[in-house]
């Protein structure tokens, strides 16, 4: 895939900001002068967006991939699923002290006892990402939801593509709040 549709599928945004700018000045000039070519080039402009938008749906690019395979790892430890947190872990895998994809199992049995019950990642962001050297860097913030309270960091991260997935390699919590560049490393069973 050419680097340009990587990058409309990952900020989409931007670009349907510039067509919803570009759509209301057609609009203001059919307002002025009623010509009905305005109003065409203002429903290009919206296919062009819906357009985008099934592009998104369709195309996954390597963020795209990342991000999804991060949430799959939290709903999977939220629904206490080693396994499925085994299909996007490293061999190499490495939290604080748990090493490989048996990590996973001691994850869970972390989220059981302390009853996480849900999460949210926000701010996700893939900070580095090179094809060459098969490895990038995340960053995100975290919500994590349990019985007694909740838990607020922020987490580094580094995903390597084995084969054709992408996978976590190794990841850091950090407090979300005070020292942010002091790692936290919360209590695992």
């Amino acid at each position: 895939m050419i680097p340009m549709i990587w990058w409309l599928v990952d900020n989409p945004n931007t670009v349907y900001i510039s067509l919803g700018l570009v759509a209301i000045v057609f609009l203001a000039l059919f307002w002025n002068d009623g010509r009905v070519k305005n109003l065409v080039c203002v429903a290009i402009v919206v296919l062009i967006g819906v357009l985008l938008w099934l592009l998104t749906l369709t195309v996954m690019t390597d963020r795209g991939q990342i991000r999804s395979n991060m949430e799959e790892i939290a709903l999977g430890a939220v629904r206490h699923d080693s396994q499925k947190m085994r299909k996007f872990l490293s061999d190499t895998f490495e939290y604080g002290h748990l090493k490989g994809k048996d990590s996973a199992d001691h994850v869970v049995d972390t989220a059981k006892h302390f009853g996480v019950n849900g999460y949210k990642i926000w701010d996700f962001e893939v900070e580095q990402l090179s094809h060459e050297k098969r490895e990038a860097k995340i960053f995100f913030r975290l919500r994590v939801d349990a019985l007694d309270g909740q838990f607020l960091g922020a987490c580094r991260g580094t995903f390597v593509l084995e084969g054709d997935t992408w996978r976590l390699k190794t990841i850091q919590m950090f407090k979300f709040v005070g020292d942010a560049e002091q790692p936290y490393q919360p209590p695992l069973r």
